[in-house]
């Protein structure tokens, strides 16, 4: 069944069931109120016509001409002792006999209903006859106007329903269109997009502001996000095996060369082709383990968080450079002893690849920066060299993606260093972000989820 069946059905029973409900309640209420109202009379009726009797003197014929008088159009009055056995009698139809007597000492109403649907109030009171005895005097009266108001009501209720029910139904139709065009058009364009391989959005012309609108813009999102890691694959693998090639072909020729000749193992020819060999063969293992950080997904990395001393971190990674490289890195804590809450191995080698890339870039002083704003620490690696063109930060932690080597022609590597930090980092639901002013500083900030025994700054 299609959704818009759905809703035209949907709708269409929901009012459907309302609107009968509804008008059952009016109709029941209706006759509830008018049954009462009519037994209300009839009593008030038989109430009169105590009174009126107990006034006159005995005579039956006097009594008889009185309760004659109020005898109903439908109905009949009678007198019932307390054997209930009917004494007098006095009716229009001799149907009304059929009824039940029933000997009562106080007033009473109520309502009948016989086998054939026939509807009659039943009016009771307690008389004092002659003799001392108590008496009933009964009165019952058959309720044909009644039915004839009910039979109106029914029929108006009916007409009112159907009035009542095809707008409805008029207006599930339209509502079905309303909220099946954009599930349909976004259908349409899922298939179109299956069968031509593109990525199609969605018209945002005069889009509502409703979950239909909101649909449609999530999705043309997602278009634009899937079209975009899409173009990134294909760069990706694009770029990869470039990267790749060069290594393999200065592998390939130089084995070659070294299989073409007789060549001794003590010249330098040998020598400089097996270091070539070596040399193309690590590079390669690097971008490949590289490539293979790139290729996992969060979950694979197994992020293992600890407790750790964020500083005791930094002088580890300024050790190991300063002794390699002999220049100076500089450390600035806004408080001591800060802990953080992340995979320290990770972190370390983004740090590593941080100050590595200051290093290339820069040529004077590197520092590190550690401050905390509530329950977040971060470290700064800040170099004061060149700095990024404003245009390039956005494209900064791309893969493969390389800034103009223009800023240090001994800056080597294939641009792989900077995504991969960023993904070690998102893995432990942490940050990192670049901050640059071209010709004066570049800074990479860290933000690391502090640890428990820190206190939070108020």
């Amino acid at each position: 069944m299609k959704l818009r069946t759905k809703i035209q059905l949907l709708a269409s029973v929901v009012v459907v069931v309302f609107v009968s409900l509804t008008n059952v309640s009016v109709y029941l209420f209706y006759e509830n109120q008018s049954f009462q109202s009519e037994a209300e009379r009839v009593l008030n009726q038989t109430d009169a016509m105590s009174q009126a009797v107990s006034t006159v003197p005995y005579d039956e014929l006097i009594l008889v001409n009185v309760i004659q008088s109020y005898i109903p159009s439908e109905g009949m009055i009678r007198l019932i002792n307390q054997d209930e056995e009917s004494f007098h009698t006095f009716t229009t139809d001799e149907s009304f006999s059929s009824i039940s007597t029933s000997f009562t000492n106080s007033q009473t109403a109520q309502t009948l209903t016989t086998d054939d649907q026939e509807r009659y109030v039943i009016a009771s009171k307690p008389l004092i006859w002659e003799d001392g005895e108590i008496v009933t005097l009964q009165v019952v009266e058959r309720l044909y106007g009644l039915e004839e108001n009910m039979a109106l009501l029914r029929y108006i209720l009916i007409v009112a329903s159907i009035i009542a029910i095809l707008p409805a139904v008029v207006g599930g139709f339209l509502l079905a269109a309303v909220i099946v065009k954009p599930v349909q058009r976004l259908s349409e364009t899922m298939v179109h997009v299956e069968a031509e391989g593109n990525f199609q959005k969605l018209n945002e012309q005069n889009v509502t502001k409703d979950e239909l609108g909101q649909l449609t813009v999530a999705f043309n999102k997602m278009m634009e996000r899937l079209h975009r890691q899409f173009k990134q694959q294909e760069q990706f693998v694009s770029d990869a095996s470039h990267e790749l090639r060069t290594p393999l072909t200065v592998i390939d020729g130089y084995a070659k060369l070294l299989l073409r000749r007789d060549i001794d193992r003590s010249s330098p020819l040998f020598k400089e082709s097996l270091l070539a060999i070596s040399d193309e063969t690590k590079q390669m293992q690097h971008l490949t383990e590289q490539l293979l950080i790139l290729a996992k997904d969060d979950e694979q990395l197994h992020v293992e968080k600890t407790t750790f001393f964020v500083e005791q971190l930094l002088e580890e990674v300024t050790d190991r450079f300063q002794v390699a490289t002999n220049r100076s890195i500089k450390q600035i804590s806004q408080r001591s002893s800060q802990t953080v809450y992340a995979d320290r191995e990770k972190v370390k080698q983004v740090l590593y690849i941080l100050v590595d890339n200051a290093l290339k870039y820069s040529e004077g002083e590197v520092e590190f920066v550690v401050d905390r704003k509530k329950d977040t620490v971060y470290v700064r690696v800040r170099d004061y060299g060149v700095g990024i063109d404003e245009q390039e930060v956005a494209y900064i932690f791309d893969r493969f993606y390389q800034i103009d080597a223009g800023r240090n022609r001994q800056a080597t590597g294939v641009g792989l260093g900077l995504s991969i930090a960023k993904k070690l980092i998102e893995a432990q639901q942490a940050t990192i972000f670049v901050e640059s002013k071209q010709g004066t500083s570049t800074t990479f900030t860290i933000g690391l989820q502090a640890g428990e025994d820190c206190e939070s700054d108020e």
